[in-house]
Order: structure tokens, then C-alpha cells, then sequence
């Protein structure tokens, strides 16, 4: 999930995650790298992506990646899942997020691609 309005600033290392928010390591260390933040469907080796209280009731697992997660999250569960376990996940993903990302500067918009339309596209006024 790279977003196109913003720039990636990965990898980045644990250990700078954990010197911007409280946190646990739990099966990874400081020195680890982490890519890019992914969504949880595709979270894949060294990516990192969060899960909520209330998203975990529905959750399949994952083998690759780092979740960011609450203790209670963390006390569910089981293997050997890299987890960075958190008091408050929102507020935790809204910290990190901003390590990942930036936004574009004007240079960098001008020489973005200009947009194409592709065939069989509808554009509404709505």
C-alpha cells in the first residue's frame, strides 16, 4: 500500500520506531528494518501494518511482517509472530505512519507523470 500523494521514506529501523513511541519488541529486534507500511492482506516480509481490539474476532493469522498491536491483542496471540505491542494503537499508527511518509514537495509534484485515462473509463462532474 504506497499511497500516491506521499513519499516513502522506508526502511526504517526498529529501534527508530521504538525511540518515537512507547512500546514492546516481541520477536524482532531494534536493528530489524521495516520497508514499508502495508495494509494486513498483503503485509508481507519486513513490512509492518496494525491490527485493533476489534479487528482481531475476525483475523485469519499472518506468517511474514510485524503488526502493531495492543496487549490484549498480544495476549491472544500464539507462535512466533513479530509483533510491536502498544498502548494505543491509533495513536502509535498515526506516529509511525508519519516516519514512513511525507508528503511530496512542490519539485517533486511538477515532475510527477501526468495522468492518463485509460479506455473505457467514465469521469463524472459528481
Amino acid at each position: 500500500m504506497t499511497p500516491s500523494f506521499s513519499k516513502s521514506l522506508g526502511p526504517i529501523k526498529v529501534g527508530v520506531i521504538k525511540e518515537c513511541i512507547k512500546c514492546e519488541l516481541v520477536n524482532i529486534n531494534e536493528n530489524d528494518c521495516l520497508s514499508t507500511f502495508s495494509n494486513i492482506q498483503e503485509l508481507k516480509k519486513n513490512q509492518l501494518s496494525f491490527i485493533n481490539d476489534s479487528e482481531f474476532s475476525n483475523f485469519k493469522g499472518f506468517k511474514d511482517g510485524t503488526l502493531i498491536c495492543s496487549k490484549s491483542v498480544f495476549q491472544k496471540f500464539k507462535g512466533s509472530n513479530s509483533l510491536i505491542v502498544v498502548d494505543d494503537v491509533q495513536s502509535a499508527v498515526a506516529t509511525i505512519s508519519n516516519l514512513f511518509y511525507r508528503s511530496f514537495t512542490q519539485d517533486e509534484i511538477k515532475n510527477l507523470d501526468k495522468p492518463k485515462i485509460g479506455n473505457n473509463c467514465t469521469i463524472s462532474d459528481s
